[in-house]
Parts: structure tokens; C-alpha cells; sequence
């Protein structure tokens, strides 16, 4: 676990607010919450209590633990070497197949070659849920504050939120957020370039 002072969130509800919405959309998250830390018998106050990101969160998600967890690093996407948290170190299969995909230009053709690499119904439901969140720092609208899972039971890639200590606002001074903000993120970007990847994300 770690203890985040929440210097971006006076309100230290952020992280715990937003965890909670992405599990209830079905997104794999860590869980939050808040300590009063008392530290050799000095009170240091009001902290977020987050969950690591390790083999017992996959365990809590996923049939086998086994494969490979990336993380995404600042400003990273997923066509670069991204450090490998646990699995196997020299394992890119999982990122290969959704770059890849992702970098088919006809757009019929890219969205079905997304739909075979990445869980699509989690991943509709991440950039969906970072949209409603107003999630500026995660993966789809910043390359950043994610996890990325290879699970070997389906052959796909799971895209995992982390870092949400600056949702809902707290950042700009009105949450008059486009449905279609703009999403330099890979996959993101990929996937709304088509057709039926833009109707499936107003669903969703």
C-alpha cells in the first residue's frame, strides 16, 4: 500500500470516490481509502490509503496471475518499453498485438483487430469513465496514471486506472467537458477513429 498527503486534493476524497466508480463500471482498480496516520506518537493527520498494484489485486480480477503487468510510467504509451512490474520481463506480446492494431489505417479493419487484443468492453468502459470523471491525467487524455495487464486466460490487454487525485474539477474552474475530449492516448485515439468504436463509446 502507499500514503498519498493529497496535495492535489484538499478534500481527500478523490482517489476513493473515483476507484469506487471505475469498479462499479466493471474497470479493474486498487481500492482507497483514508488513515489518520500516527507516526511514533506524533498525529501527521488525514492521508489516502491506497492498495498496491500487485499480484493480489490480479488475483481479485482476473482467473490466473500469471502474465505479464505493465506500468505505464509518465507520458508513456503503450509503443514504448514499459517497465515490467510482474510476469515475464521480456514479454511485449500483449502491447505488440494492440500497437499493431491500433496503427491499421482502414478503420473497419482497426477496430476489429482492437476488439482481438484489448478487452474492449473494459477498455470502452475506462475512457468512458475518465471522460465522466473529468480524468485529464489518465491514460486516454495523457498518456499516464495507468496499469496495463496481459491476462493469458482471454489474450488481451487490460488497461488499469491509478493516479486520481485530480478528478472532478478540482483542476479547472468548470466541468464543461466535451463527450469527445481530445485522447492522444494510442488505443484511445485508434478507437475512436472508427465508426463503430465512436458508437460503442456514446453506449457505453
Amino acid at each position: 500500500f502507499s500514503l498519498n498527503n493529497t496535495m492535489q486534493d484538499p478534500t481527500c476524497l478523490q482517489e476513493k470516490l473515483a476507484r469506487e466508480l471505475f469498479l462499479a463500471a466493471g474497470v479493474p482498480a486498487a481500492r482507497a481509502d483514508n488513515a489518520l496516520v500516527v507516526l511514533n506518537g506524533r498525529q501527521l493527520g488525514l492521508y489516502v490509503l491506497t492498495e498496491g498494484y500487485d499480484k493480489r489485486l490480479l488475483k481479485r480480477h482476473f482467473k490466473h496471475t500469471d502474465g505479464t503487468f505493465y506500468d505505464g510510467g509518465l507520458f508513456t504509451d503503450l509503443d514504448r518499453r514499459l517497465e515490467v512490474v510482474s510476469g515475464d520481463e521480456n514479454d511485449f506480446t500483449g502491447l505488440r498485438a494492440v500497437v499493431a492494431a491500433a496503427r491499421e489505417p482502414d478503420p473497419a479493419l482497426r477496430f476489429a483487430a482492437l476488439e482481438k487484443a484489448l478487452d474492449m468492453d473494459r477498455f470502452l468502459s475506462l475512457i468512458a469513465m475518465e471522460t465522466i470523471l473529468c480524468h485529464f491525467d489518465g491514460y486516454a487524455q495523457r498518456r499516464t496514471n495507468y496499469r496495463a495487464y496481459y491476462d493469458p486466460s482471454v489474450g488481451k490487454l487490460v488497461i488499469l486506472p491509478q493516479g486520481m487525485d485530480r478528478v472532478l474539477g478540482n483542476f479547472r474552474q468548470h466541468l464543461d467537458v466535451s463527450l469527445f475530449p481530445p485522447m492522444p492516448g494510442l488505443a484511445a485515439r485508434a478507437l475512436l477513429g472508427s465508426d463503430e468504436g465512436r458508437r460503442r463509446y456514446l453506449v457505453r
